[in-house]
This record gives structure tokens, C-alpha cells and sequence, in this order.
């Protein structure tokens, strides 16, 4: 073989394995990302949300539900109601042994005010914060998820809104999630009730 065609031939190796380098990279990046989206997409997603609007504030009925594509298991639910920043004594703090399918919803807590008058006349302000520690029913799938909502009623619709949701963080080795341990600092920041900036 001549010098020339031996450049060549030597070359044409260089770029042969700098082109199988790339793809084999391209195809590592793939499959991790593959995975991120298959952890993404096949996971339970709990959201906490009202029953039913409680527009005459008798009771207050929240509930879990999957709205996930793979079946949860509810393993711990924690809450707690506010009036006029002052915490009610029917508080939830539990285990729990839920299994809830997709779209299916189970009750978590029947709220019931004594004298709801002065809030549904705007004197008073409600608010609500819960959460629950959830996991896949899935062999091997050893993830953890804490979601939270934290509602407030609304008197110009007399409506239970959304302050702050979030539908499931992941966490590691934890074995409950506490309300009191979550609420945000803002929470009772402002003595003005949130309803008062919404239209």
C-alpha cells in the first residue's frame, strides 16, 4: 500500500470511530432520557381538591384523587382548617392505606364549621391546608410523593379556591408528611384574606 492510500486508509478509521463515538453518546443521552420520560409518564399524580363547592359552608368535603396512569397507594394524609387565622381542633394527621386507581377519588375529610356566618359574609376568612404522602402500587418502584393544596373560601362566589398546589414533590425515605411542617411562610404573612384581591 502506498503512503497516500494508507493516510487514507488510516483516515477513514479515524472518522469511523469518531462517528460510531457520536452515536453511541446520542444513544446514551436517548436512553437516559427515555427513562426520565417513562418515570415522568408512569407514576400516580394525587391531586387534593373539594368534593363539591361548599357554597352554604355546612360541610367541607375534600378529597384525594388519581389522576394519574398507574394505580396509588395513599400512605399517609395530614390537615388542618383555619378560621380567622386560628386553627380548628379537627385536625388530620394519620396513616393511611388508600389504594386509589386512575380517576378514582377517596374522601379525606368532612370539615364542619360551627358558625360559618361571618364567613360567608366576609367578616372571617377560611383557609384549609392538606397533604398527603403517596406511592406507586408498581413492583419496584421505590418513589415517594408528597402533594399539597391550600384553599381559602371565597366569599364574593362563595367558592373553596386554590391558593398553592402542589401535585406531587418527590421525596426520599419519608414515611408521613405533616401539615404543620409545610405551610408556607406566606401563608399568614398578610392578615388581608386572599379573596380580597380576586375578582
Amino acid at each position: 500500500m502506498t503512503p497516500k492510500w494508507e493516510k487514507i486508509a488510516i483516515l477513514t478509521s479515524a472518522l469511523a470511530a469518531f462517528v460510531a463515538a457520536v452515536v453511541a453518546a446520542y444513544q446514551g443521552c436517548l436512553t437516559r432520557e427515555t427513562i426520565q420520560i417513562s418515570q415522568a409518564t408512569t407514576r400516580p399524580f394525587i391531586v387534593i381538591e373539594p368534593a363539591s363547592q361548599p357554597h352554604s359552608l355546612d360541610v367541607i368535603v375534600l378529597r384525594a384523587k388519581n389522576t394519574g396512569p398507574v394505580p396509588a397507594r395513599v400512605l399517609y394524609e395530614s390537615g388542618k382548617t383555619w378560621v380567622a387565622s386560628k386553627p380548628l381542633r379537627t385536625a388530620v394527621d394519620s396513616a393511611s392505606h388508600h389504594v386509589l386507581y386512575p380517576t378514582e377519588a377517596v374522601v379525606l375529610s368532612e370539615i364542619t364549621l360551627g358558625s360559618p356566618q361571618l364567613i360567608l359574609e366576609g367578616k372571617q376568612d377560611l383557609r384549609i391546608g392538606f397533604c398527603t404522602l403517596y406511592e406507586s402500587i408498581s413492583p419496584g418502584d421505590t418513589r415517594r410523593w408528597v402533594a399539597e393544596s391550600w384553599f381559602f373560601f371565597n366569599p364574593k362566589n362563595r367558592k373553596l379556591e386554590i391558593w398553592k398546589r402542589d401535585e406531587g414533590s418527590e421525596k426520599a425515605d419519608v414515611s408521613a408528611c405533616h401539615i404543620d411542617e409545610l405551610i408556607p411562610k406566606e401563608w399568614f404573612e398578610s392578615l388581608e384574606p386572599p379573596w380580597r384581591n380576586r375578582e
